[in-house]
């Protein structure tokens, strides 16, 4: 009887591992085999300032945003065109126009002295007319446009205070 038992157990066993959906030899987490995109957006925040103690933004402000866009691509430049967000009626780049980014290289916004290419300037980017407070700890998406590839769309957190 014992072993009548472990016949059937170890057989109900083998049919839920032969009845499996994952492909032999497949990885369960998908990672192989996959391409990273070579443009990326990091330390991506929308940046409050500290007045009077209050750190927060308000509905109708202005807001900074800081982040870096990187092409690790060996030979393709990439042509940044702009931020779009439903946070707030527009975001202003200053100076306004598209940003080539040269292979393997990156570009900064908000970030002093950062420049795009030899003799182009550093560039910053203004959130104009909040439609939602905004907190730290808070994210909203954002969407990165490019020129000559698909669009990146982050959530993009409300960074902490600076001190006052």
């Amino acid at each position: 009887m014992r072993t009548r038992a472990i016949t059937l157990i170890g057989g109900v066993a083998l049919l839920a591992v032969a009845c499996t959906t994952d492909p032999e030899g497949g990885s369960p987490n998908r990672g192989s085999g996959s391409e990273t995109d070579p443009v990326s957006i990091e330390n991506a925040f929308i940046t409050p300032q500290n007045v009077e103690g209050l750190c927060a933004l308000q509905v109708g402000d202005d807001a900074g945003f800081r982040y870096i866009v990187s092409n690790i691509s060996d030979t393709d430049s990439a042509t940044f065109t702009g931020i779009t967000t439903d946070v707030a009626e527009s975001a202003e780049m200053t100076p306004p126009g598209p940003k080539t980014i040269a292979p393997q290289s990156e570009i900064n916004s908000g970030v002093d002295g950062a420049d795009l290419a030899p003799g182009d300037p550093a560039f910053t980017t203004t959130l104009r007319g909040l439609r939602e407070n905004a907190e730290p700890g808070q994210s909203f998406s954002v969407t990165f446009t490019f020129a000559d590839r698909d669009p990146i769309e982050i959530m993009v957190p409300v960074e902490a205070c600076p001190a006052a």
